[in-house]
């Protein structure tokens, strides 16, 4: 699926939906990966930083550098948007430790 140019603001509202959409799939596949793995305490949360990071690098690469094309706040909004989404931030501890839980604790 790629991303349609920024000439409209239907076309703007679609991209900031997928990469919401990708971040949170992300997010929760990292997550229960984590937990799965048994990672605990700083180990899990650089994990978290390294997988954002991930992220917005395969954003940078598919928009071929120009993400300002596609997405109206900027690259520097674009990247602190995807580092600290409270959203995602929930959802990977929340899935983090459900499924250590479920993997070590059961």
């Amino acid at each position: 699926m790629s991303f349609p140019t920024s000439s409209n603001s239907i076309q703007e509202e679609y991209n900031n939906n997928l990469f919401y959409f990708y971040q949170n799939v992300f997010t929760v596949f990292g997550a229960s990966v984590t937990g799965v793995l048994g990672i605990t305490n700083l180990q899990g949360f650089l994990i978290y930083i390294l997988l954002k990071l991930f992220l917005f690098l395969a954003l940078y690469v598919k928009t071929k550098g120009d993400i300002s094309c596609y997405f109206k706040q900027g690259i520097r909004s674009l990247f602190l948007q995807c580092l600290f989404s409270k959203d995602a931030f929930l959802s990977f501890i929340l899935f983090w430790t459900l499924f250590y839980s479920i993997t070590f604790l059961y």
